[in-house]
């Protein structure tokens, strides 16, 4: 299982290194991300595709900086292929 930890980073470049990081990864692969702010789950499920991601699990952690986030993710089968219109 591969950890992302975006305690304390900006959000935008954080989902997109951790998108980038899911097309890579094959159904059954899981993942670990810490947040600070637990809004930014939300936002993670934004960008993932629908119905090729589930959470495993879901809790808080303590940090140096207060309360965070950890969500354990697993990816369930490939996404869908594209198809881009003539």
């Amino acid at each position: 299982m591969h950890t992302f930890d975006f305690r304390n980073t900006i959000v935008p470049f954080s989902l997109l290194d951790l998108r980038q990081h899911f097309k890579e990864m094959r159904p059954g692969d899981s993942l670990e991300v810490l947040w600070s702010d637990p809004s930014s789950v939300d936002d993670l499920l934004r960008v993932l595709p629908a119905g090729c991601v589930e959470i495993a699990s879901k809790g808080e952690v303590l940090d140096p900086s207060g309360v965070g986030i950890r969500v354990e993710l697993i990816k369930t089968r490939m996404e869908p292929l594209s198809f881009q219109r003539r």
